[in-house]
């Protein structure tokens, strides 16, 4: 992590972030509760349906969650969007006619309107709060004597924010009684709402994939991709569920021309995956499923084979069983032509990612395909972290310490093995010029070639104190 930054993350107490994982899945979408200022990290469903609530109509986040975790994923950070105008559920407690407490719900939105609170009388002036989800007892506060005593209380709360009135007196005794006006405004939500949402995935969290799972909106989708540039992400994103070639190459041809297309890479068609209820099913957008089977593939060895295509043999699920359409190999070869990477049933019945393709396969060769563009990803990122381990240290004139810097990024890039075909490294004096060191920079020029017929592409690292 970068000196001096400080990342704000919200997780379970069973939640561990691995900054050098290539795996994580990044993903902004609606939820139905949980903060919207700073990421959410979960490693489990369970973990999520704590943090950010249950299955909602209005959002494909909570299947495809499941579906990335099923498939071998560990690491979800998750951004909440929310609508122009969203509320958190309140009720305010009162002292006869006067206003004492207000309790609100932690997060935004209609899950709080399911909460409830109860004033219970101890003795004299001392009470208890306790807190009610559906009926069912969530918490409840020891004895109180202040106000200010149930403030601090709720400091300390996943689900309450308690705050003072301008009444001065204790709540007195009450009913269990709802909370009331949380809406989520989910109906309202604008492009800027997606890249605000979006912001909050830091570069300081580690590579990984980005994606806004089921949306399909081309100002979105472009966001998402400027985003993977900016960050030093893949973006994996999905197109509509349709069967229509002519309709998806439409919509991924804007797309190819936007700041990020070599860091992009389109799935379809929607996969299936078994329902809530015994013998249904549930459509999820394939982002899942491939995010799912990079984050599988990636832990299967040290270091991670991310140059290694996640596709054919390496591409198969674990979890989705069906996909909402298929294609003629005509036809999966005109949407391949495309950039469009697609998914088929193999005779077997077995399901399969069949393509490894960026956006940007005509425009720069390099990064063509997939497994290329999260190669360069993985090593600009293990590259910068070797490098801010020598940060603060003093380079000498004799620039041992560069060299040194040289010789691990060398190192590294060794323990590659077959994902390079050949690499260098320089930290030389037209890499850290005397102005450079001046500024407590350490810098280093990377070349790789992941294949005998891949182009060179150079990587500049930097770091600054």
């Amino acid at each position: 992590m970068m000196p001096g930054v400080k990342v704000n993350i919200e997780c379970a107490p069973t939640a561990i972030f691995d900054p050098a994982a290539p795996g994580k899945w990044f993903c902004a979408q609606l939820l139905e509760k949980g903060p919207t200022n700073k990421p959410i990290l979960v490693t489990s469903m369970s973990e999520m349906e704590e943090l950010t609530g249950g299955r909602v109509s209005y959002s494909y986040m909570y299947d495809a969650a499941q579906t990335f975790f099923e498939e071998g994923g560990s690491e979800l950070f998750l951004a909440r969007v929310v609508g122009k105008t969203p509320i958190a559920a309140s009720l305010v407690l009162k002292h006869t006619a006067e206003a004492s407490l207000k309790v609100e719900a932690k997060s935004v939105g209609e899950w709080g309107n399911e909460l409830a609170v109860e004033v219970v009388i101890v003795s004299g002036e001392e009470y208890k709060l306790k807190f009610f989800l559906n009926k069912v007892l969530l918490e409840e506060t020891p004895t109180l004597k202040t106000q200010v005593a149930a403030v601090t209380w709720s400091e300390g709360s996943k689900n309450i924010t308690i705050t003072k009135e301008a009444g001065t007196t204790n709540p007195t005794v009450l009913a269990e009684k709802a909370l009331s006006g949380g809406t989520y405004d989910s109906a309202e939500v604008e492009t800027k709402d997606w890249s605000e949402a979006l912001a909050l995935f830091d570069e300081e969290l580690g590579c990984g994939q980005v994606s806004a799972p089921g949306i399909t909106a081309e100002a979105t989708l472009k966001l998402v991709e400027a985003h993977a540039e900016a960050n030093n992400r893949t973006a994996i994103i999905d197109l509509p569920n349709t069967g229509v070639k002519g309709t998806l190459v439409s919509e991924v041809a804007p797309l190819a021309k936007a700041t990020g297309a070599r860091r992009t890479a389109p799935y379809v068609p929607w996969a299936t995956i078994p329902g809530i209820a015994a013998g249904a099913a549930r459509t999820v957008p394939y982002s899942a499923v491939q995010a799912g089977i990079l984050a599988r593939n990636d832990a299967s060895s040290t270091p991670p084979p991310v140059g290694e295509p996640s596709a054919g043999t390496n591409g198969h699920p674990r979890y989705a069983n069906g996909l909402t359409h298929e294609w003629t190999r005509q036809e999966r070869e005109e949407l391949n032509n495309a950039n469009i990477n697609v998914a088929r049933t193999m005779p077997t019945g077995s399901i399969e990612t069949y393509g490894n393709r960026t956006l940007a396969a005509e425009t720069e060769p390099a990064w063509q395909e997939v497994s290329s563009a999260r190669l360069f990803m993985f090593i600009d990122s293990e590259g910068e972290a070797l490098l801010e381990a020598a940060v603060f240290k003093n380079i000498d004139p004799k620039n041992i310490l560069l060299s040194t810097v040289e010789g691990e990024l060398i190192g590294f890039l060794k323990s590659l093995g077959g994902q390079l075909y050949s690499y260098s490294v320089s930290t030389g004096p037209d890499v850290n010029t005397e102005a450079t060191k001046k500024a407590k920079e350490v810098r280093a020029n990377v070349e790789v070639k992941p294949s005998q017929i891949a182009e060179n592409v150079v990587l500049n690292l930097s770091v600054a104190a």
